[in-house]
């Protein structure tokens, strides 16, 4: 097993294929109720977080161990306990970490109100407006804030 580790968010990859569900069963009672942890998400919840399913994409996490709000995995954590600091790659479901996006200049129609948004649009959407093609991308372009 492997872990990779992007401050409030541990990936795990599981390299015994034949118990991997077993192994994930494992580390899922191992972490359940350990102080720092918010989560840890299966693969069953991979496609709501944007996750691909490793039993199809080889480069995939086989889980996600999430860190509670204001903690983050570290290499200095000692006895089982994590770092309290602020950090990245937290679960994108916490309100608290949601981002504002702020677009403003030529191309951009003024007092657009565009409520929650997803950071995925963010790239096609300066994209349209420097008028480049981004084929093949998740995200969409934030059209309505656009000017004509």
């Amino acid at each position: 097993m492997s872990i990779v580790v992007q401050g409030g968010s541990a990936l795990v990859y599981v390299s015994d294929e034949a118990n991997r569900d077993d192994v994930v069963t494992r580390v899922k009672k191992a972490f359940a109720g350990v102080e720092g942890v918010g989560k840890v998400v299966g693969p069953d919840e991979f496609a709501e977080y944007g996750i691909g399913d490793s039993r199809r994409d080889p480069r995939a996490p086989d889980m996600l161990i999430e860190a509670k709000l204001g903690y983050y995995f570290g290499d200095t954590a000692a006895g089982g306990k994590f770092e309290h600091k602020g950090s990245h790659g937290h679960d994108s479901h916490l309100p608290d970490l949601h981002a504002t996006f702020v677009a403003w200049g030529k191309g951009i129609k003024p007092g657009t109100k565009l409520g929650e948004i997803d950071n995925r649009s963010v790239a096609p959407t300066i994209a349209k407006l420097l008028g480049i093609e981004m084929p093949n991308v998740e995200g969409k372009p934030l059209t309505e804030s656009l000017a004509e």
